[in-house]
């Protein structure tokens, strides 16, 4: 009796992948093997991440290519239907700041009350240089920021305008901290070491985000020139990235993550130097094809025009080659990613990032335009 036909005899895997290749007629080419790869491509695929801009996709053994394989070859051909604008100094500038906010470990930070102030970010000191000291502060900051978020929900503030000055203290207060991890990556190493898993995965995400959006920043003297406005409540401009959600595929988080970066939620209302208008930063040509007819001003349709776009670019299917489309930078597209997979990972963090502040890198420092201190 063949080895084949012999279960638990030694040597049965090495003779049938003999046969197989000698016998390919074989019949069923040994059923069992094949449902275990189906079910490893299953699990693989469950456990995926939609967003991942480094790993294979499981999709690959299903014949189609990887989205690193096509991030790595995507070159985009036309250059004048981007969807976004920030080649210039001034909107690199404003990319960069208004995400940080950062004054610099020299900086000072806003006047907390002793209610609602970790110990040593009260009453508008710096940050602190230690390792220790400032991962404390972001640990502490962290939690009553999360602890604000909770309660303005439940009280229904979400809904309307403005959010409550202690929330804001404490998203100000964790922008600069991240600010500076992201301005100085030996700091980042040793201030993770000393944070809990999870938050040691967020400060990551966080900061390296923005060193991505740093490398795209230089200091421009127009930038305090800009114009801005209060957004739109939180949960309604929520309402809007699940409708575009469910009419294109394209995931909310994603969307918000674009409105972030390149608006802050809407703040930032000028125009780019390249003529990149509205919340998602459109340039006429890009809104004519995808802009559905809307207003490009207006949040609801821009955020739409965005999910079309980003769908016709092959969202939800491949999100890092789409990203690379709306905008031809891989610092961009890897910011973008990490700050919606920190709003899949926790949906609070799209309160925390809501209450953002807009700076902007002008050739003698940072200059705050909107929130407490500005």
């Amino acid at each position: 009796m063949s080895l084949l036909h012999r279960a638990g005899r030694p040597g049965r895997w090495l003779w049938m992948r003999r046969r197989r290749r000698r016998y390919p007629w074989w019949p069923q080419w040994d059923r069992a093997d094949e449902i275990r790869r189906q079910r490893r491509r299953s699990r693989a695929e469950l456990v995926a991440d939609p967003l991942d801009t480094s790993a294979e996709p499981a999709s690959r053994s299903a014949g189609r290519e990887p989205a690193s394989w096509l991030r790595r070859r995507l070159a985009p051909s036309n250059p004048r239907g981007l969807a976004v604008a920030l080649t210039t100094a001034t909107a690199a500038a404003v990319l960069f700041a208004s995400i940080l906010g950062n004054l610099g470990r020299g900086g000072t930070l806003p006047s907390l009350t002793s209610t609602h102030a970790s110990p040593s970010l009260a009453g508008g000191s710096q940050i602190p240089t230690d390792p220790s000291r400032l991962a404390t502060d972001l640990e502490i900051v962290t939690a009553k920021l999360g602890r604000s978020i909770e309660a303005w929900k439940a009280d229904g503030g979400t809904v309307t305008w403005p959010p409550p000055n202690p929330l804001v203290l404490h998203a100000l207060t964790q922008q600069r901290i991240y600010g500076a991890l992201a301005e100085d990556p030996r700091l980042l190493r040793q201030v993770l070491r000393h944070l809990p898993p999870d938050l040691r995965v967020q400060a990551r995400a966080n900061a390296v985000a923005g060193a991505a959006l740093l490398s795209l920043a230089s200091p421009s003297s127009h930038a305090t020139t800009l114009r801005t406005r209060v957004p739109l409540p939180a949960d309604l401009l929520l309402s809007y990235f699940r409708h575009a959600q469910w009419r294109f595929g394209v995931a909310w988080q994603v969307l918000a993550a674009i409105n972030f970066v390149e608006s802050r939620f809407g703040r930032v209302v000028s125009a780019s130097s390249a003529g990149a208008q509205g919340p998602m930063q459109f340039i006429s040509s890009t809104w004519k094809a995808y802009g559905l007819e809307g207003n490009v001003h207006d949040p609801h349709d821009a955020i739409l025009g965005a999910a079309n776009y980003l769908h016709a670019s092959g969202a939800p299917g491949d999100y890092p080659g789409a990203l690379l489309h709306y905008n031809p930078s891989r610092a961009y597209v890897r910011a973008v990613t990490l700050y919606a997979r920190q709003m899949m990972r926790d949906p609070r963090n799209f309160y925390a990032y809501y209450n953002w502040q807009v700076f902007v890198l002008t050739p003698s420092g940072l200059k705050q335009l909107t929130g407490p201190g500005s």
